[in-house]
C-alpha cells in the first residue's frame, strides 16, 4: 500500500550548536570531485547541512585556478567560494546568494 506524500508529517527542524538546520537532512562527503562547494551550497539553500571533501581538494583547486596550490589554501578557497555564494553576511545560515564577494569564486 502506497502512502500518499499529503500523510507524511514534515520533519521538525533540527538544531546543532545554535545552527537551525530548516530541513534535517547531511549531505555526506562523496570524495574527490563530489562533496565540493556548489553541491554544498545547493543542500545549505535547500536548508540541510553540505559538507566540503578535502580528498585530492589540491588538484581539483589547483586545475580550477589554474595554479598549484597546497591543500591549506584550497580548502580555504573552497570554503570562501561556498560562503560567498549562499552564505548570509553572519556566517551562520543561508539568507540570500552573494555570488562574487571573495577571490575564491
Amino acid at each position: 500500500m502506497e502512502v500518499p506524500l499529503t500523510a507524511i508529517p514534515p520533519l521538525p527542524p533540527l538544531t546543532i550548536k545554535g545552527m537551525r538546520l530548516p530541513l534535517p537532512v547531511f549531505q555526506g562527503g562523496m570524495g574527490v570531485g563530489v562533496s565540493l562547494y556548489p553541491l554544498a551550497c545547493a543542500v545549505a539553500l535547500a536548508g540541510g547541512l553540505g559538507l566540503l571533501s578535502s580528498a585530492c581538494l589540491d588538484r581539483i583547486v589547483s586545475e580550477r585556478v589554474g595554479h598549484k596550490v597546497d591543500t591549506y589554501e584550497a580548502v580555504g578557497r573552497e570554503v570562501a567560494a561556498c560562503r560567498c555564494t549562499s552564505w548570509s553576511s553572519s556566517g551562520y545560515w543561508p539568507s540570500s546568494p552573494r555570488r562574487g564577494a571573495c577571490a575564491g569564486c
